[in-house]
């Protein structure tokens, strides 16, 4: 969460719902709802997660695990800014006393693909029942099928991120 300077509007985290939701805590009623799914400089990002927030000014700078980015906010316009790639699970955000650059923390060594196929009806009978491979084994790496389906590798956890 990120406080305004008067502490009175809160900007929250939406987690998996990929929105910052904007409160007043004065009223304790909820004044808007930011998404950070869309199209920006061309491309599509869906099935965002919010993470950290840091208010910097009129800016709002979120981090979007679900995409591996940064997103700046300009709360004046409400508009989507700038949307940067920050590398493998995005966790912690800092700024420099300057205010001119943003440090991104990360966790994790992989980028997770997500199951190839699935749609809301059938994602329960879809999904894998258990961890889908060992770290390190060939089949994280280049991936494998399984029930006739192809299960995507990670990768090798030494290579850089794409």
């Amino acid at each position: 969460m990120a406080f305004s300077p008067d502490s009175r509007t809160v900007y929250l985290s939406g987690g998996d719902n990929g929105a910052v939701i904007v409160y007043d805590i004065a009223s304790l009623r909820r004044l808007d709802s930011l998404s950070l799914n869309g199209v920006i400089d061309g491309s599509d990002y869906q099935d965002s997660f919010t993470a950290d927030l840091l208010l910097d000014g009129h800016e709002l700078l979120v981090l979007d695990r679900g995409n591996f980015r940064l997103v700046r906010i300009d709360l004046d316009t409400r508009k989507i800014t700038a949307s940067i790639k920050t590398g493998r699970q995005p966790f912690g955000l800092a700024i420099s006393p300057d205010h001119k650059t943003a440090f991104v923390a990360n966790v994790g060594m992989y980028d997770y693909p997500l199951l190839p196929g699935l749609t809301p009806e059938n994602y329960k009978d879809s999904l894998i029942p258990w961890h889908p491979y060992g770290n390190g084994t060939k089949e994280s790496i280049e991936g494998y099928a399984w029930h006739g389906r192809h299960i995507p590798g990670v990768g090798s956890p030494w290579r850089p991120r794409r």
